[in-house]
């Protein structure tokens, strides 16, 4: 599953993500419809943009998609892991991308991720 609140972005995500030969469930623009989506379609791995709008935050949702249904996360953020304040723990953490990233190495990380 792709959250991430730019369309741009999202819809790049997901054609990233067909080229690699993996499905791609629903996209959402935000933690609740995260939730949602997630409590519906049960996504092996969730691509969870970390600034998202609304009242549940990308590592609150992961949390809580983590929390109740132990799908495990990779972070994407424009800012560096150590700058964000932020603690990612219990949240399913599979791995951290800084934006832009290298496709090659998302291929990787998901790759890693749904091997664990």
């Amino acid at each position: 599953m792709v959250v991430e609140d730019e369309v741009v972005s999202a819809m790049a995500l997901k054609m990233c993500l067909e080229a690699f030969s993996y499905t791609t469930c629903s996209i959402a623009a935000n933690g609740d419809e995260a939730l949602s989506i997630a409590e519906i379609e049960r996504p092996d791995l969730v691509l969870m943009d970390i600034n998202l709008p609304g009242s549940l935050g990308g590592v609150d949702a992961a949390r809580e998609i983590y929390k109740r249904f132990q799908v495990s996360s990779i972070f994407l953020s424009g800012y560096p892991e150590e700058e964000l304040g932020v603690s990612l723990k219990d949240t399913g953490y599979a791995g951290y991308l800084l934006k832009p990233f290298d496709l090659n190495v998302l291929e990787k990380m998901i790759d890693q991720a749904l091997r664990s």
